[in-house]
């Protein structure tokens, strides 16, 4: 049965689901095909090992995220990083911003060794339900670099034409989940 246009969830499970054991069941199962490891607020040695990696990958191939560096320990502080865990090591990591009526997610990566097996998703979904909770009536996205639209776009985001493209050119993406 569909639910009412006006109501409001606390994650992305329970807006496609049509009972909480239903959600539940969603979000074990989804975990359990991910392989998820844990997802945590990350601590100070965090983002220094955060750092690390995105150093070498700069280095090595001149992409990544190094250039964003310096918003890391802010946000740390400001709780507002967090890490998916592997080994006790951070492998991935997303950051977010709450606003007025709004949230975004500024920025999200995963370690280049552990690409491929769902670690971004796992952080999507962990940011999505995060700020939805929240009160987030819209979760924005800039697609940086360019090749990450299609990912954003599978997660439901779709274009906002009230929204140009960044200053660098990137498009930017939103999520409106059923109200």
């Amino acid at each position: 049965m569909p639910r009412a246009m006006k109501q409001r969830f606390a994650s992305i499970w329970d807006a496609i689901s049509d009972t909480p054991q239903e959600a539940a069941s969603l979000r074990a199962r989804s975990a359990r095909r991910m392989g998820l490891t844990e997802t945590i607020k990350a601590q100070e040695h965090h983002v220094a090992a955060i750092r690390a990696w995105l150093l070498e990958e700069h280095t090595r191939a001149g992409g990544g995220l190094y250039d964003n560096v310096h918003m890391l320990p802010k946000a740390q502080v400001e709780g507002r990083l967090y890490c998916v865990m592997s080994a006790e090591m951070p492998v991935g990591f997303v950051m977010v911003h709450r606003m007025t009526e709004g949230a975004s997610i500024s920025l999200m990566e995963v370690h280049p060794d552990h690409r491929g097996k769902g670690i971004g998703k796992q952080l999507a979904l962990f940011a999505i339900d995060l700020l939805l909770a929240d009160g987030a009536k819209y979760i924005e996205v800039e697609c940086a670099p360019h090749e990450s639209e299609p990912f954003w776009r599978g997660m439901g985001f779709m274009s906002d034409e009230s929204k140009p493209k960044s200053p660098r050119s990137n498009p930017k993406l939103r999520l409106r989940p059923p109200c």
